[in-house]
């Protein structure tokens, strides 16, 4: 399947526009409208609320976070959940390593509740399902090369961010795609970065596109050139932390990642240096 086009994105959940283009109805028990299909912010938080007291991660923190996504929750998917090593059968050591955890194949056997019983509008599990767990080794001891790894390296950490670098952005540089990353989420990202803004998706289209991807991904139990793109990005990482050599990267002192009124930045150049004005 080609992913290059538009209609290419929205062929892999054909339904998903259909679904979100109607009204959610309201609850059968409060009367509230929904804000999502089969989700009531007001029954279904309250029962999360109801089992707050049969979980816990051990730690004060981590469980107020995940009670937060939950209380704030607008559909099923928009919260986290703590599951118990317990609900883990199979658990096996697939032999990879990252930089710092091991990696394991598992069967969650309860599973995420993703199966919509349209006829009872509420959401089931569908486990049991595979999934990869990764165990942090040594996770007290997170040093700065962890945090290079899931943060990644800035843009533009290299160079000020003075009037030179607005007028590169507008002339047209933007952030390298890191090597690895799946062809189709690149061509997205650049699609975002486009000089013309009406040729930049809308967060509509952003909506669609990453939930069809994710139920490609997910959900499809047949494999598809957009699974099997983010299946060889993952074996990519999975199989390059090893030898990767970290370093802390430093930024240029004038490398500022906090919003600035551009006015105050283009005045504060030279009158007799032109400045050019174009998209961002």
């Amino acid at each position: 399947m080609d992913y290059n086009t538009e209609s290419s994105f929205r062929s892999l959940s054909p339904s998903r526009s259909r679904v979100e283009s109607q009204s959610y109805g309201s609850c059968s028990e409060c009367k509230q409208k929904r804000t999502a299909v089969a989700w009531c912010k007001n029954c279904d938080i309250a029962i999360l609320k109801e089992n707050f007291c049969n979980w816990t991660s051990g730690n004060s923190i981590i469980d107020k976070f995940i009670r937060d996504t939950q209380l704030s929750a607008n559909e099923n998917i928009d919260h986290l959940e703590w599951i118990e090593f317990d609900q883990f059968e199979l658990v096996e050591n697939i032999n990879k390593r990252g930089a710092f955890s091991s990696i394991y194949s598992a069967v969650w056997m309860e599973g995420p509740t993703w199966n919509l019983d349209e006829e009872a509008e509420v959401w089931n599990r569908n486990g049991p399902i595979k999934v990869i767990l990764k165990r942090l080794d040594n996770s007290q001891n997170m040093s700065q090369e962890f945090i290079n790894q899931v943060t990644g390296v800035r843009p533009y950490h290299d160079k000020p961010h003075d009037s030179q670098l607005i007028q590169e952005i507008c002339s047209g540089l933007r952030p390298n795609v890191i090597s690895g990353t799946p062809p189709v989420f690149a061509r997205l990202m650049l699609q975002c970065l486009d000089a013309d803004p009406s040729k930049r998706p809308t967060a509509s289209q952003l909506y669609e596109w990453l939930g069809n991807w994710v139920t490609a991904i997910c959900d499809d139990p047949d494999p598809s050139d957009l699974s099997n793109q983010f299946d060889v990005a993952e074996e990519t990482k999975f199989a390059n932390l090893d030898k990767l050599k970290f370093n802390n990267t430093p930024c240029h002192e004038n490398a500022i990642y906090f919003s600035r009124p551009l006015d105050s930045i283009i005045n504060n150049e030279s009158s007799s240096t032109p400045f050019f004005y174009g998209k961002i």
